[in-house]
C-alpha cells in the first residue's frame, strides 16, 4: 500500500505482509450512554510477540461533548491479551444520536487504532 505525507512531500509504502506488533479491539461495537452519563468500557490489547512491551492508550472523539478518559500510565504487555478500562462520558449538552470515538496506542514507530460507536440516548 502506497501513501503520501502531504505536508512533508514524501511518498512511502506500507508492507502489509509484516504482521502488526499488537492489535487493539473495543469489547462493544455500539456503546449506549444517556445524556450526562458515563460508561466504563474495556479495550483489549493483544500482543503479536512474546516480548514485554510498553503501550499507552489514548482516545479521541468527533464531538466536544463526548470525552474519553484513559489511563495516563504506561501499561506493560507481554504474551497474554490485556483488558484495559476506559471511561466514556457524554456531556449533558450532547445531542441524542451516534458519535464515533477512536481509541489508539503508539507502539514503537507504529500507531494502531480502533473505532467504536457511541449512541447517546
Amino acid at each position: 500500500m502506497w501513501f503520501t505525507e502531504w505536508v512533508e512531500n514524501n511518498i512511502g509504502v506500507l508492507d502489509t505482509s509484516i504482521p502488526l506488533p499488537i492489535m487493539i479491539s473495543v469489547d462493544e461495537d455500539e456503546i449506549k450512554i444517556e445524556q450526562g452519563g458515563q460508561k466504563e468500557i474495556f479495550v483489549t490489547v493483544t500482543p503479536g510477540t512474546n516480548q514485554k512491551s510498553e503501550v499507552i492508550l489514548s482516545g479521541n472523539s468527533n464531538s466536544d461533548f463526548i470525552t474519553i478518559k484513559t489511563e495516563s500510565e504506561t501499561v506493560i504487555i507481554s504474551d497474554e491479551p490485556l483488558k484495559i478500562p476506559i471511561m466514556v462520558i457524554a456531556g449533558k449538552d450532547a445531542h441524542k444520536g451516534y458519535y464515533k470515538i477512536l481509541i489508539g496506542t503508539q507502539f514503537r514507530d507504529v500507531a494502531i487504532s480502533s473505532y467504536a460507536t457511541i449512541k447517546v440516548v
